[in-house]
């Protein structure tokens, strides 16, 4: 009888989405999702095999859960009164699986997902929806990401180097084209067919990169833009007198809520609560404009 409660962590995305060279209509995208059949919302990533539930959507926000489990893997159960251990038995088409809730405004084209660390991440379900996606004829070119929104407390971070020696960027395809981003960015990635595009700059000797213009700059730019695109950032360098070396990734300083969320006799979370948590934090972004 587990009960009681546990806190998580809602991160927050913008979808990226294209098929072909134009932006993907999101609602009509997660409406189709909702009507496939359940093997076909599931994609191998890596060992994993990520599956999402019945997808629900009311007015205009989509809702569902993603499973992640390792597929032959059989459960192992210890005894800690006999200090032995078994393997429990799983039937053909069942994993051993961990839960990740996930909560999408489609207008606002903007996704709130749970951070579980041994569940599914954004990489995983952005993994399933274009795997899934691109079952459906009309959608056999989509591309889709998505893209975690950096909190400004990241430039604050970045402020306190008095030295940066190394910057790298990793920019995602923005909606509705590259051309949405900076155009040197936009002319290479577009010309490239690329989804995303990797940049990274280093100081001269004993000297230090801007830390307002040139590829800094970007950063602070995209992390202020209402869609995000940009997918990483890392900077190295040091600040004040500390004598060695440090890095901030953005990572680190995505938007995001902690709530304290009721947990089920099982000891896993109540999907009724954490989705009315979510359902809430989703409000007060819409609210504001997308800036709590």
């Amino acid at each position: 009888m587990a009960r009681g409660y546990t806190t998580r962590k809602l991160e927050v995305f913008s979808l990226s989405g294209h098929v072909g060279e134009g932006a993907a209509d999101y609602g009509a995208l997660f409406r189709r999702l909702a009507k496939l059949d359940d093997e076909k919302r599931s994609a191998t990533v890596g060992e994993k095999l990520v599956a999402f539930s019945r997808i629900e959507i009311t007015k205009g926000v989509a809702w569902f859960v993603a499973y992640e489990g390792v597929p032959e893997q059989r459960p192992l159960l210890f005894n800690v009164a006999r200090g032995r251990e078994r393997f429990g038995q799983l039937r053909a088409d069942e994993v051993v699986a961990h839960k990740t809730h996930v909560l999408v405004d489609l207008s606002r084209r903007e996704a709130l997902i749970e951070y579980n660390h041994r569940g599914a991440k954004a990489s995983d379900i952005a993994e399933v929806v274009q795997s899934a996606g691109r079952t459906l004829s009309e959608l056999r070119d989509l591309t889709f990401d998505l893209v975690a929104v950096g909190d400004e407390s990241f430039l604050k971070a970045v402020d306190r180097f008095t030295r940066i020696r190394i910057a790298s960027i990793r920019v995602a395809r923005p909606n509705p084209g590259w051309t949405d981003c900076y155009d040197e960015l936009g002319d290479l990635g577009k010309k490239s067919k690329a989804q995303t595009i990797t940049v990274e700059m280093t100081a001269q000797r004993n000297d230090t990169l801007s830390k307002s213009d040139g590829i800094i700059g970007v950063v602070r730019d995209l992390i202020k833009r209402k869609i995000a695109a940009l997918k990483g950032a890392r900077v190295v360098g040091q600040r004040g007198e500390e004598p060695s070396e440090t890095t901030v990734s953005l990572d680190r300083y995505i938007v995001h809520r902690r709530v304290n969320v009721r947990k089920t006799e099982e000891g896993h979370v109540d999907d009724a609560d954490i989705r009315r948590h979510m359902e809430a934090f989703g409000k007060s972004r819409r609210r504001s404009g997308g800036d709590s």
